[in-house]
C-alpha cells in the first residue's frame, strides 16, 4: 500500500492527501485519456534533489500534445509546483507522479469539451523493482542484435557528421554543388541522424 504524504498538488492548490479526489465519471477513467510522468527525488545533504525535472516535464508536454491535450499551466509553473509539492512532503527522497487528465464534465468519445486537470503526488517509494538485486539473462543472439544496432547508430552519426561538413563547405564555398543530392533528401537524412 502507498504510504501517504501530507499534500497533493491539484490544479494549483496543495490539498490534504485524503481530500485529493475526483469524480467517478471523470473522462480519463473511462477512456484512458491522460498522460503522466514518473520522476524521482533523491536524498542529498542539501535536501531532496529531483532528477532531470525539466526533461520530465518537457516529455509530459510532448505526451499531452500527442493526445491533443492542452495543459493549462506553463512548464515553468509545473516545475515550480513539483518542487513545492516535494518541499511540502518533508520527505528526504520520494517518487513524483505528475498526472494530466481529462476531468469530469463530458462523457463520450469527443474529449474536447472535458476540462483538463493536473495533479502532482509524491510518496516514499524504495527501489522500483524491489530491494533485491535483479538478474536479467541476455542470450547471445540478443547481444549480437544489440551490437548490430549500436553499429548502425554509429554509422548514422558518422553520416550525419559528413552531411553537416558538406553543408558547411557549401556555405563557405557557394559554388560547390551538392553532388546530385537534393536538399530535401539531405534534410531527411539529417533529421534521422539527430
Amino acid at each position: 500500500m502507498i504510504e501517504p504524504s501530507e499534500k497533493i498538488w491539484m490544479d494549483g492548490n496543495l490539498v490534504p492527501w485524503d481530500e485529493a479526489k475526483i469524480h467517478v465519471l471523470t473522462h480519463s477513467l473511462h477512456y484512458g485519456s491522460g498522460v503522466f510522468e514518473g520522476i524521482r527525488a533523491y536524498e542529498t545533504r542539501k535536501g531532496p534533489a529531483v532528477f532531470r525535472l525539466t526533461d520530465h516535464i518537457a516529455r509530459l508536454y510532448r505526451s499531452a500534445k500527442i493526445y491533443t491535450i492542452e495543459i493549462p499551466y506553463t512548464p515553468e509553473e509545473l516545475i515550480e509546483a513539483t518542487k513545492e509539492t516535494v518541499r511540502s512532503s518533508g520527505l528526504p527522497a520520494c517518487y513524483i507522479r505528475p498526472l494530466v487528465y481529462l476531468g469530469y464534465g463530458e462523457m463520450g468519445l469527443n474529449p474536447l469539451l472535458s476540462p483538463v486537470n493536473v495533479s502532482i503526488a509524491v510518496w516514499p517509494w524504495g527501489a522500483y523493482l524491489g530491494d533485491e538485486p535483479q538478474v536479467f539473462e541476455v542470450t547471445e543472439s540478443e547481444l549480437r542484435l544489440g551490437q548490430v544496432l549500436a553499429n548502425v547508430q554509429t554509422d548514422l552519426r558518422r553520416l550525419g557528421a559528413q552531411i553537416r561538413h558538406l553543408e558547411q563547405l557549401g556555405e563557405r564555398h557557394p559554388g560547390v554543388q551538392d553532388q546530385g543530392r537534393s536538399a530535401e533528401a539531405a534534410d531527411q537524412l539529417r533529421k534521422s541522424t539527430s
